[in-house]
């Protein structure tokens, strides 16, 4: 319940912003306080980095992004597809 309750109060904070932003700090350090909290935790702590996320394989691999992202948009007889073709950037060092 708890959980779920940070989660409604830290909806409007960008991902990209979870480190910095006070109230994803607090939901994760008030979270670390549950002695019966089951997500993924870094030495015993819930992180910004692990907040809302859950232990499945992968999770905490790449960014935390929004499901409006993440799933096909049916929008009228057609369907939005929400993969995207880009290019590969290569960096020399």
């Amino acid at each position: 319940m708890g959980k779920l309750y940070w989660r409604a109060l830290t909806r409007d904070v960008p991902f990209a912003e979870f480190d910095t932003n006070p109230l994803s700090q607090a939901a994760a350090s008030d979270l670390s306080k549950f002695s019966d909290f089951r997500g993924p935790k870094v030495n015993g702590n819930v992180t910004t980095g692990t907040l809302f996320r859950e232990k499945i394989p992968g999770d905490l691999v790449g960014p935390f992004i929004s499901q409006f992202l993440w799933k096909d948009i049916p929008f009228g007889a057609t369907t939005i597809v929400q993969r995207y073709r880009t290019t590969v950037v290569w960096v020399l060092v």
